[in-house]
């Protein structure tokens, strides 16, 4: 899933409408080129592999780049300590540096980082080797462990396009549903989400609904101008699929 910060949208100013970012033919080879690049980045800590897979996508367009990287993270599978015991093992480290202080000889600091570390650390000869163990909890240090072996470009640009999909509607303050058979099952998700304050019957098919009030530090006594959060927004997403064309009205420059 993505948040509001990958979001990639197109505006229309004159007929003030907004769509989401969908890729094309065009970008598979690319998406091609990140995925391969997961593939063989087994055992790698987060941040290099991230890093690693910007690069091959220098080709795509900037603004696309990170929505994609965030996607690949959310299929790839990582490891790390649990249970707090890297911060354990940081306060011990720590601690111990801080009795002897200053610890300027290296082979001191590399004994003291086996100790808290055993068999982990025996390759560290300098203090940076030790990073990745000592901040092994960190989302930039946890290593990838597995890639799914069926997920292929196509995959990835359909998760794409539905992603930016799901994200253009975090500033949705007006949705209207048309729906078949699928609209109590809409409705049963959009209240169990918090997202329904409204409900209107138009016709047969359609039903209007208005966002539920939730204030917030800077909104005051302000009417709401967005639906309660993105978090709600992809549960819904996800709950209620089916039979269904949303449009939404959205705030910023005016309703568009």
């Amino acid at each position: 899933m993505l948040s509001k910060a990958h979001r990639v949208y197109h505006w229309t100013r004159p007929g003030r409408s907004i769509s989401s970012d969908r890729l094309d033919d065009a970008a598979l080879p690319h998406l091609a080129r990140a995925i391969s690049a997961y593939r063989r980045g087994i055992g790698w800590p987060r941040g290099r592999l991230r890093d690693a897979v910007r690069a091959v996508l220098a080709e795509l367009r900037p603004d696309r780049v990170e929505a994609v990287v965030e996607l690949l993270d959310d299929v790839s599978t990582y490891d790390w300590p649990r249970g707090g015991r890297a911060g354990e093992r940081r306060l011990t480290i720590f601690e111990t540096a801080a009795r002897e202080h200053p610890v300027i000889d290296a082979d001191r600091s590399a004994l003291i980082l086996r100790q808290a570390f055993g068999p982990a650390a025996v390759h560290v000869v300098h203090s940076l080797d030790a990073v990745p163990l000592l901040y092994a909890d960190y989302p930039e240090y946890h290593r990838l462990t597995a890639f799914p072996a069926d997920y292929d470009p196509p995959a990835l640009r359909a998760d794409y396009d539905l992603a930016q999909a799901q994200a253009l509607l975090y500033d949705a303050i007006r949705v209207t549903v048309e729906a078949t058979g699928d609209l109590k099952h809409i409705v049963q998700y959009a209240r169990l989400s918090r997202l329904l304050h409204r409900l209107e019957l138009a016709d047969a098919r359609a039903a209007t609904a208005s966002p539920s009030r939730v204030p917030t530090r800077s909104s005051g006594a302000r009417a709401p101008t967005a639906w309660t959060s993105p978090a709600s927004w992809r549960l819904w997403c996800r709950r209620a699929a089916g039979t269904w064309t949303p449009r939404c009205s959205c705030a910023g420059d005016g309703d568009r």
